[in-house]
């Protein structure tokens, strides 16, 4: 399957805005709620469109 490459016209307050959402995610990785009976899933999903977003930030030159 090849990689398909969108062009997204962000302005830079948006980017800030995705930048800390993905930091506050981030963030909550690890921290399962016990009602949850520790199911960390919610964590490896987390992480994988975390490593996504860093890897895309870096393609572009940026970091968050």
């Amino acid at each position: 399957m090849s990689t398909k490459y969108y062009q997204l016209k962000v302005t830079e307050k948006e980017l800030l805005a995705i930048m800390s959402i993905i930091d506050t995610a981030d963030g909550m990785i690890g921290c399962a709620d016990v009602d949850n009976e520790g199911d960390l899933s919610a964590d490896s999903e987390a992480r994988i469109g975390i490593k996504a977003f860093d890897k895309m930030m870096k393609r572009n030159g940026l970091t968050r």
